[in-house]
C-alpha cells in the first residue's frame, strides 16, 4: 500500500496562482493608473498575504493605519515560523507568472528596463470568481498593502528585515 504524498497547503499551485491573482487584481496601479508592480514587489506581498501575522508588523513599521487580523491567524504554528522561502524563490513566482501569462490572464508592460505586471480583461474576469471565507479575507488582507504599495522594493526590504529582527 502506497501513501499518498502531503502537499502543504502552500505549496498548493492553483491556490497560489488564485493568491496572485487577487493581489495583481489589487495591487497593480496606483490612483493615477501608474503600474507598481515588479516581481520583486510580488515576491514580498505574496509573503505578507500568506502571513497575516507579519502583514500586521509591515504596516506598523511602516507608519501606516494598523490593519486587524483575526488571532487565529497570529497564533498558529505558522505565524511564528519564519518561513521566507517564497521571498528567495525567483523560480516559483516566474513559474506562476508564466502560467498566467499562457492563460492569457497577464499583461506585461516594460518600462524603463523594469517589467511591471497587471491582469488582462481575462484574468480580470477570474478575479471575480474568488469569493467565499477565505478569499475574502485574502482580499481583504490585500487591500490593506494598498498604503504600502508605492513604497520601492528596497523599502520593504528594509522593513521586513526589521520585522523578522523582532520576531527573532
Amino acid at each position: 500500500m502506497s501513501s499518498l504524498p502531503y502537499i502543504p497547503l502552500d505549496e498548493d499551485f492553483n491556490l497560489n496562482i488564485a493568491l496572485l491573482i487577487i493581489l495583481i487584481h489589487t495591487l497593480s496601479k496606483n490612483r493615477n493608473d501608474v503600474l507598481l508592480l515588479d516581481r520583486n514587489k510580488i515576491q514580498i506581498f505574496l509573503y505578507l498575504i500568506k502571513n497575516p501575522s507579519k502583514l500586521e508588523a509591515v504596516m506598523i513599521l511602516a507608519g501606516k493605519k494598523n490593519i486587524s487580523i483575526d488571532m487565529t491567524e497570529t497564533y498558529t504554528i505558522k505565524s511564528l515560523s519564519l518561513n521566507v522561502d517564497i521571498l528567495f524563490s525567483n523560480q516559483k513566482i516566474k513559474t506562476l507568472l508564466k502560467k498566467l501569462s499562457i492563460l492569457g490572464w497577464l499583461r506585461v508592460t516594460k518600462s524603463d528596463g523594469a517589467s511591471y505586471f497587471s491582469l488582462t480583461t481575462q484574468g480580470e474576469g477570474a478575479y471575480d470568481q474568488f469569493g467565499g471565507e477565505y478569499f475574502n479575507s485574502v482580499k481583504t488582507y490585500t487591500k490593506s498593502l494598498d498604503k504600502i504599495k508605492s513604497l520601492t522594493s528596497n523599502k520593504l526590504n528594509s522593513i521586513l528585515n526589521e520585522v523578522f529582527k523582532v520576531s527573532k
